[in-house]
């Protein structure tokens, strides 16, 4: 711009001091004005000029248009035009899942009458591994001991507690009902003391919202309400109905916020009459950018 800026008044130097005499101070009074107009004119060029960068991802600016705008790689994280497209996107057309997955539903018991029950883990309870040494069937794979773990191939389950491969990992192999295999990058043989010092959790591993809450057995005729909760913090409450005419098996609509990938889940359950207890699993879709 400095450049551009020199050569205009370069050029208007020029064209008004050409050999008239008598006008010095016409012209000096033409350059300042012009110099002036040339600064205001710049600066508006540079808010232009600006207007075609691309912000970065998720910019928490609101300057200019730009910022409101957006950048094609802002996600659920942002707040441009670009990241509620994207939210509504996702929000819509990516694929329904369910939790937990081909094992059954998980109960969650009322207290006395319309007060909430104990609260009861539905995605990322902890979990112990059994006091069995790891084994290496190939590669840098571990295959992992667990009574009765229930996963099924492509699971994650977060570890914690197991050194070399505490982290997120995806199962992706089942050997019976009571280990599982996991790649971790490297191998290790660990054996798990089989107490509180390690925690398996199983969980899901983008952020996600949930749809509905699909009602699978109700052992009491009464009015349940359930209420999910993400880190204790409220997110979802839904209300059925079990009797003589309508039994409530079904997929109840639930709307919850954006929820951090790895969240803990958990539910609590209250009825009318008391001591009821809801077999439920959830409905969910993630956001995939």
């Amino acid at each position: 711009m400095a450049g551009f800026k020199g050569a205009i008044l370069r050029a208007l130097g020029a064209f008004t001091g050409n050999g008239n005499s008598g006008q010095g101070d016409s012209v000096e009074s033409s350059l300042d004005l012009a110099h002036t107009d040339l600064d205001s004119m710049i600066a508006n060029l540079a808010v232009v000029d600006g207007l075609h960068d691309v912000p970065t991802k998720n910019t928490a600016d609101n300057n200019q248009m730009r910022d409101v705008v957006g950048n094609k790689t802002d996600d659920q994280d942002g707040d441009s035009l670009w990241a509620h497209s994207h939210i509504m996107l996702e929000h819509v057309h990516t694929p329904s899942k369910v939790f937990p997955k081909m094992r059954d539903g998980v109960a969650v018991p009322s207290g006395a009458a319309w007060v909430l029950g104990a609260e009861t883990a539905i995605i990322g309870g902890d979990q112990n591994l059994d006091n069995t040494a790891t084994q290496n069937p190939s590669g840098t794979v571990s295959r992992i001991a667990m009574t009765a773990h229930g996963y099924t191939v492509g699971d994650f389950i977060n570890l914690n507690g197991m050194d070399d491969i505490d982290g997120t990992w995806e199962i992706l192999f089942i050997v019976g009902v009571d280990s599982f295999d996991i790649d971790a990058g490297t191998y290790t043989q660990q054996t798990p003391p089989g107490d509180a010092t390690e925690i398996v959790r199983s969980v899901i591993p983008e952020d996600f919202d949930i749809h509905h809450v699909s009602v699978e057995a109700l052992d009491d005729n009464t009015v349940y309400e359930l209420v999910l909760y993400d880190d204790g913090t409220e997110i979802g409450r839904v209300r059925f109905t079990k009797n003589a005419n309508l039994d409530a098996i079904m997929n109840m609509p639930m709307q919850t916020p954006i929820i951090s990938a790895e969240s803990v889940i958990t539910a609590k359950l209250a009825s009318a009459t008391g001591s009821s207890s809801a077999t439920i699993t959830l409905f969910y879709h993630v956001y995939t950018l």
